[in-house]
């Protein structure tokens, strides 16, 4: 399973077994916007337990974990 792992990510992996380009390009967008949603879930949690404990919003911009997620929001919305 670790190779099919780094296998996806490499810019060199040409689509073998899933038919076409078209439909391997398809499958991509969907891990994109899975990995979207699960960034989402995470720093949404990770604003409520802010909120919660200090009674403040946190600023993404300030906070270094929240502008790391923004900033891979950013890239991810170029890929797709």
């Amino acid at each position: 399973m670790q190779g099919a792992v780094e296998g996806f990510f490499r810019s060199d992996v040409r689509p073998r077994h899933f038919g076409s380009a078209d439909r391997f390009a398809r499958m991509v967008d969907k891990n994109i916007y899975i990995i979207q949603g699960e960034i989402n879930i995470v720093v949404g949690a990770i604003k409520r337990n802010a909120r919660w404990s200090t009674h403040t919003p946190l600023d993404e911009e300030r906070d270094p974990l929240l502008h790391s997620f923004s900033h891979l929001k950013e890239v991810l919305n170029n890929i797709t």
